[in-house]
């Protein structure tokens, strides 16, 4: 798992502490009244130097902004203050407010855009040739009929969808081909020579490529050749984590044509011909702008980034299981980024004074996980499994109820008093009071479309729902995020009962992605548990969920030494 990077890393974590409200930067909208009086308010609540409030020309009550206005108005307006007044080393955590737009809007493809898709459709065309050239190749060499392989299903169609689709098939037709050649000569070796050998993983490496040979093939025997052809693994091994590093350096500004070439060659120098497909189809996408909408807060995570493309998203490098010992100095420092909004500035305030107040005494309630009871191989039965799995683990190790509703109904309230926390789906843009909440509850519904608007009283979605019944941290998505992108239930809920952590940090180190459609709603100091930790670090070391990753050598790292060391080692 990706967690053992983190764990390779002890010492990363030495003499860190806490997010500070001195490290928090609150942006408002400066042609707004009611957004300065929030920020004004909350800065005193929380004892954050005013200097750190961030005042923004921006339209009032605009809900949606476009990239450009974004990338002038706004991330940049907020970099050059923070470096105008020496801020920029210091501050963490950005606080959206009222009147901050909540999301950014859709981009259209320029002819530029359109004139690489051109080419880089007409370069799939050749890849898919000569995929075919190869698996005819194998054909003549086994003498055996092309393995039926079924087209591949649940494939996005973008324009010309029909390409994609069939450059997959053939992906997974030479796969299966390759395979089948090699289990024939495994049976008859005495019909494979020396030049059909040499031909196999000449195949091999240019359709699937040398780093995919230097993960699969295991060469065995003392002779020269064998030796040769393992120092050649060993070497392409190694070359292709730099390639791979380089990759990702280039990836961060894709926006750029020199660096979507050079994506390219690595693709197809490593991976192949299969390898190049996939990065064509991907640069298409990215092309088209399909998924150019995003979170305005999801974008700022990248604050640091400079300009970045908001025509999809990018892979979170401080949440846990992205974690990454070898690229994490490829990265700018990741913001952390909350807001504080609701249907006006009244039900906010009381919100974070709610939040205060709780702390003081700490959050005492249940933990209900609502999970659906699929039991498939989809993705939706593998995050239903997740919840279950959470919810086992916190039975055992965490010492508060843990309720889990494992049928395809929600839970019915008069069946779930005192809710301190929670987690589950899936009424898509359709509120069910399903729990009796505990003021200043934290929790999130994951279901598309929850973060719609924070200002309509008449919305029916869970985000402004769960925050009109005192909740007192919630997330949700401002459009359809896809399930990968939602925060991973069983790292946010095991950390924010630690008591360790604001849930800002919680968030953000278990939220996958980023500069996409995600948002988190709440002060981001809130830790309801400080006082009263629910979950403990020597309870983990029961946890069989946990175990193989906290397991180094025989030395058991504390969860408070691993989950933020990289946010803090860069802050």
């Amino acid at each position: 798992m990706a967690w053992l990077g983190i764990l390779l890393l002890p010492t990363m974590c030495q003499g860190l502490s806490i997010l500070r409200p001195s490290q928090v930067a609150i942006i408002v909208n400066g042609n707004n009244s009611q957004s300065i009086a929030l920020g004004q308010y909350y800065a005193k609540a929380r004892r954050i130097p005013l200097a750190n409030i961030i005042e923004l020309n921006l339209p009032n009550n605009a809900q949606v902004i476009t990239a450009p206005f974004y990338d002038a108005r706004v991330a940049a307006a907020i970099r050059q203050i923070l470096t105008e007044r020496h801020l920029r080393s210091q501050i963490r955590c950005l606080v959206t407010t009222y009147g901050i737009p909540l999301k950014v809007g859709p981009q259209s493809p320029t002819f530029a855009d359109e004139a690489d898709v051109t080419h880089l459709r007409g370069q799939l065309v050749e890849i898919r040739a000569g995929l075919r050239a190869a698996i005819k190749r194998l054909g003549a060499m086994d003498g055996l009929a092309a393995p039926k392989v079924p087209p591949p299903g649940n494939l996005t169609v973008l324009a010309n969808g029909k390409l994609r689709t069939s450059v997959y098939h053939t992906i997974m037709e030479f796969k299966a081909a390759l395979a089948r050649t090699l289990a024939f000569f495994n049976h008859n070796p005495n019909a494979k020579t020396a030049a059909d050998n040499t031909e196999i993983l000449a195949l091999f490496r240019h359709c699937l490529g040398a780093a995919v040979m230097a993960q699969t093939l295991h060469v065995h025997g003392t002779s020269l050749q064998s030796m040769q052809m393992s120092e050649f693994l060993r070497r392409e091994r190694k070359r292709s984590l730099l390639a791979i590093r380089e990759y990702e350096m280039l990836k961060v500004h894709r926006y750029k044509p020199a660096n979507r070439r050079a994506m390219r060659h690595i693709k197809r120098r490593f991976f192949g011909l299969a390898g190049e497909a996939v990065e064509d189809i991907s640069q298409i996408t990215y092309l088209l702008h399909v998924h150019s909408k995003s979170s305005l807060d999801s974008d700022l995570m990248m604050l640091w980034y400079g300009r970045i493309s908001h025509s999809n998203w990018y892979q979170n490098p401080i949440e846990l299981e992205n974690w990454h010992a070898d690229l994490a100095g490829l990265h700018p420092r990741i913001m952390m980024v909350s807001r504080i909004d609701g249907l006006n500035i009244k039900m906010v305030e009381a919100m974070i004074a709610r939040g205060l107040r709780v702390e003081a005494r700490g959050l005492r309630g249940k933990v209900y996980i609502d999970a659906r009871g699929l039991h498939g191989t989809d993705p939706y039965s593998q995050f239903d499994r997740l919840l279950r799995h959470t919810a086992a683990m916190l039975k055992i190790e965490a010492k508060i109820p843990v309720v889990l509703n494992d049928v395809p109904a929600l839970f019915k309230r008069a069946d779930a008093p005192d809710c301190a926390v929670y987690c589950g789906w899936y009424s898509v843009h359709k509120f069910v009071n399903c729990c009796q909440w505990v003021p200043g509850f934290v929790g999130y519904h994951v279901a598309s479309f929850e973060l719609d608007s924070l200002h309509n009283p008449t919305d029916t979605a869970w985000c402004i729902n769960l925050l009109k019944h005192k909740a007192c941290g919630t997330s949700g998505p401002v459009w359809e995020p896809y399930l990968f992108s939602f925060p991973q239930p069983n790292l946010f809920l095991p950390l924010l009962l630690s008591g360790e952590y604001p849930q800002m940090e919680v968030y953000s180190v278990s939220t996958p992605v980023m500069a996409w459609r995600q948002a988190y709603v709440g002060d981001p100091l809130y830790n309801p548990f400080r006082h009263d930790p629910r979950f403990s670090r020597p309870d983990i070391r029961g946890s069989r969920t946990l175990r193989k990753v906290f397991d180094v050598k025989n030395a058991w790292i504390p969860l408070r030494e691993f989950s933020l060391a990289y946010i803090r080692k860069h802050y």
